[in-house]
């Protein structure tokens, strides 16, 4: 066998392996750490291009076998000008796959610099997958992150650190320490990856609550997780955060509301509330609201209560309303906002009485669902809404409405205390970021008593 067959054979076996190994990834990646996902869509693109390179090559040498057959003396000028190509394909084209995985291994976070000249790409290499072609690319204004095709159900950030909650068989939490460059998964000791809520600790970012079917706590931002309440009925459990530090939370589960002044060690006081989601006023976190979702509309739906206190029922937003989410001003705990399927509604007098403020809204709120509202922590007077999967914001309480171009199918919003960086999450792509110019970056929150 000569020289330029050997090559052809070592370049076919070459491939053959290299895209076996590929794919194989490919399959397995659903099991495999999310860091690997930037580089394992590409084993079917590198599995026809070793085909078509290897059927290539064997024609080549059949036509070369049949020239030299066709000779008494083949010419030494012709079979130089053939083995020469191919053993030089044969050595570069191995080490230039070798470089390219390297790339798509490592350099995921280096193409999304490129991004300024190549919109689409970065995201599609960080993602794993392609982008849908139904997700703008890049609108004015926003930044896509990543995370395309999670089902991203949570979102908690601070002074750089994110972390995202994602409602899938086996994905759980990613967090970023570089506002959203990269994202690495941190499920050590997770046994839950059905996550609806996460929560980190103001003060110490490092310490973070998950909300699956049970409660996990994590003391070294993620690395390691334990569980601090088990598993119990169907529905699924809140927590808001009593006190900026953590050490005191609340919990509400199976009808049942309790409260820890621990970080979750132990748990106190027992109160049944039928509700679903808590929120804490971040000005005075023992301030807690609860809302009931669902039917029947004539039980209360809105709940307060001061830590250590009981419940005390709050007056229904509408007739036959039902509430989507509930947000607290930054700046005072009596400022609500609720989310519905008629638009948006505002109280100043901490739930004692509500109004529409949908006027600026498109059809004034009729028929209109915002399923996410949350406040502004730069500005008092400052709100957000998503309505209908799209992003709206007042400057004045409500009383005008302005419309964020950007992602069409957005499910929730989270402004970052601290800086001018507004996150949303959407249904297939991903997590979203938005700069807001009209803020300035390091506006204070008010001073805690």
């Amino acid at each position: 066998m000569n020289r330029s067959r050997i090559s052809v054979v070592i370049l076919i076996v070459i491939g053959l392996v290299s895209a076996l190994t590929v794919i194989l990834g490919d399959i397995a990646s659903g099991v495999l750490p999310y860091s690997w996902k930037p580089y394992l869509w590409i084993a079917w693109p590198l599995f026809f291009i070793f085909s078509l390179v290897g059927i290539v090559l064997a024609i080549w040498q059949r036509h070369i076998d049949q020239v030299e057959v066709g000779e008494a003396r083949p010419s030494p000028i012709r079979q130089n000008r053939f083995q020469a190509p191919l053993l030089i394909i044969a050595v570069l084209f191995p080490i230039g796959i070798c470089v390219l995985c390297v790339i798509f291994n490592a350099g995921a976070g280096l193409l999304r610099s490129l991004s300024e000249f190549v919109p689409s790409l970065p995201e599609v290499i960080a993602s794993g997958v392609p982008r849908p072609t139904s997700i703008p690319l890049q609108p004015p204004g926003w930044r896509n992150l990543g995370l395309i095709g999670e089902p991203i159900s949570d979102v908690s950030a601070s002074d750089g650190v994110i972390y995202i909650a994602t409602n899938g068989a086996s994905h759980g939490i990613f967090k970023s320490e570089d506002s959203g460059e990269s994202w690495r998964a941190v499920n050590n000791g997770l046994l839950d990856f059905n996550i609806s809520l996460v929560e980190a600790v103001p003060a110490d970012p490092s310490i973070v609550y998950v909300v699956g079917k049970s409660l996990w706590r994590s003391k070294d931002g993620g690395d390691t997780w334990y569980q601090i309440i088990g598993e119990g009925c169907g529905n699924p459990p809140s927590i808001a955060l009593a006190s900026d530090d953590g050490s005191i939370i609340t919990w509400l589960a199976c009808g049942g509301f309790s409260v820890s002044y621990n970080g979750g060690d132990r748990w106190l006081g027992l109160i049944d509330f039928p509700g679903d989601i808590l929120r804490s006023a971040p000005s005075d976190r023992t301030i807690i609201y609860g809302v009931k979702f669902g039917p029947p509309y004539s039980d209360p739906n809105i709940l307060r209560i001061l830590v250590g206190q009981d419940w005390r029922p709050l007056p229904h937003v509408g007739p036959n309303l039902e509430v989507f989410d509930l947000a607290v001003s930054y700046y005072d705990p009596t400022l609500l906002f609720v989310g519905t399927p008629n638009g948006v509604y505002r109280s100043k007098d901490g739930g004692g009485s509500w109004i529409p403020i949908n006027k600026a809204l498109p059809g004034q709120g009729k028929e209109l669902e915002c399923k996410s509202v949350q406040t502004s922590p730069w500005k008092d007077t400052e709100v957000f809404a998503v309505c209908d999967g799209g992003l709206y914001y007042s400057e004045d309480l409500g009383i005008q409405w302005a419309h964020l171009e950007g992602p069409t199918d957005i499910t929730l919003i989270h402004p970052i205390s601290g800086s001018n960086i507004i996150l949303v999450a959407t249904t297939e792509g991903g997590i979203w970021s938005y700069e807001a110019s009209w803020v300035q970056p390091a506006t204070p929150l008010p001073a805690q008593e």
